[in-house]
């Protein structure tokens, strides 16, 4: 599956997947749209965090509910929640 259909399959947009992978949303973009791969440095690790949000979004924990009254950081810590929720059982 693409890194673009993953993140949408999971809820998550390109400014949540910057901030989980520790990059700016512009880097994050670029990955996403194909125009750069990530870094060797960081190419294992952006792996293993979508191999994670590929099996939560199979378990259920994602998409996380989209309440429009929570602020970006209560998202953020729900999306977290639920990647960790997954990994716990793995």
């Amino acid at each position: 599956m693409e890194m673009k259909e993953t993140l949408a399959a999971a809820g998550i947009n390109v400014s949540e997947f910057a901030r989980l992978c520790g990059v700016t949303r512009v880097t994050a973009s670029t990955w996403v749209n194909k125009r750069h791969a990530p870094h060797h440095y960081l190419r294992d690790r952006v792996a293993k965090l979508l191999a994670l949000i590929v099996d939560a979004t199979e378990a259920g924990a994602l998409p996380v509910p989209n309440d429009p009254s929570s602020s970006r950081e209560a998202r953020m810590k729900q999306v977290k929640q639920a990647l960790l929720s997954v990994k716990s059982k793995a």
